[in-house]
């Protein structure tokens, strides 16, 4: 089923262009969880 979505992703938006989301959305939790710990102490 998310190997399906997946290969259908692909007929949309390359490789990269997924790789470069996920990246992003890793970088964007990693700051939210730094702004967290820095604003609760």
């Amino acid at each position: 089923m998310v190997n399906t979505i997946l290969k259908e992703a692909d007929l949309f938006c390359p490789n990269s262009v997924r790789i470069n989301f996920t990246i992003y959305q890793l970088t964007f939790r990693f700051l939210m969880l730094v702004y967290l710990a820095l604003f609760v102490s």
